[in-house]
């Protein structure tokens, strides 16, 4: 973000704020040219994982593993395979399984030696911890102990007892049950009556604002101040999951897109209008009980994923 083309676009995307009219289609075309300009930037920028062509399933190295354990290893492989391959006389082949065996005992107590050494140390760096920074306290806690299994199978079973196995279906399915659960099933389960309550209350509030008696709160009235945007984004979790949008916490925390959120903030505020993409989310679903069944999709909970500059804008107003 501080190459000059980069400060050339946001700053053409500040003139595009400044004198934007209130509109919807004013305000979707300068959020759709800011996540533009952010994207081309991780796209030249931030290097992507990428897949070699290696067909071999991949294997999470032991947190303990050492180059200690690695020669013992490879010298307890070297004298397996002197075993394994000796065709010869009965004698030389005895001697072959022993020096095996032994290599073998002595890598398994190393290896038992270096993973009671981890977990002594695991355990030394838990009861040790400043209580200052609890995040860091559940992310250790967090790795031990087995690993739960959360994949969602790709299959939906139904009421009448059937199992539906094809991606079209097991979708349609998922799709449609979620949908019942946010919208309703029908109309009727709409409240108009607490709809017009709603609309009715706020007509009032709106007009009593108007009154000449109402004194005006500068607080809240006052412009947005970059060090209120600078305070938010910083103090953002870089580790969360992206929205709609794909742009994490990590890449707003440079000076001129602060500034950028700054202005954009502030036409949100002025024009009570928000880019229509801050309407949608992505639904995480999150099994509730474990011993229920995952093929039933109401048996999971739907968790809104939300676009990273939305919650900036909703932390401004919670501040």
């Amino acid at each position: 973000m501080t190459s000059e083309l980069r400060r050339s676009a946001l700053f053409a995307t500040i003139d595009l704020i400044e004198n934007s009219r209130n509109t919807q289609e004013s305000i979707d075309g300068i959020y759709d040219n800011l996540c533009e300009i952010i994207l081309n930037e991780m796209e030249t920028k931030i290097p992507k994982f990428t897949n070699k062509g290696n067909n071999k399933r991949f294997k999470n190295r032991k947190p303990y593993w050492n180059d200690h354990l690695r020669e013992l290893w490879n010298i307890m492989g070297e004298k397996e395979n002197n075993f394994i391959s000796y065709k010869g006389k009965k004698n030389i082949k005895s001697a072959l399984r022993r020096q095996y065996t032994q290599a073998r005992e002595l890598f398994d107590k190393a290896l038992k030696r270096a993973e009671r050494a981890y977990k002594k140390s695991v355990a030394n760096d838990i009861e040790t911890m400043s209580s200052t920074n609890p995040n860091e306290f559940w992310n250790k806690i967090r790795k031990l102990g087995p690993r739960n299994n959360n994949n969602i199978p790709m299959e939906v079973l139904n009421e009448d007892g059937t199992i539906l196995t094809t991606e079209r279906d097991v979708l349609e399915r998922w799709r449609t049950d979620f949908e019942n659960l946010y919208n309703g099933s029908s109309g009727d389960d709409f409240d108009n009556d607490h709809f017009n309550f709603v609309k009715s209350e706020k007509h009032t509030r709106e007009h009593h604002m108007e009154s000449h008696m109402v004194e005006c709160n500068d607080e809240l009235n006052c412009d947005i101040t970059g060090d209120e945007i600078s305070d938010i984004v910083m103090r953002s979790k870089s580790s969360s999951a992206c929205g709609l949008d794909e742009i994490p916490y990590s890449v707003l925390k440079y000076p001129i897109v602060i500034e950028t959120l700054r202005q954009l903030f502030q036409l949100i505020l002025n024009s009570s209008i928000i880019p229509t993409v801050w309407r949608k989310a992505i639904i995480c679903p999150i099994h509730k009980d474990p011993s229920s069944d995952k093929r039933l999709p109401m048996n999971y909970r739907g968790v809104s994923l939300l676009s990273c500059i939305s919650k900036l804008y909703s932390s401004l107003l919670n501040k």
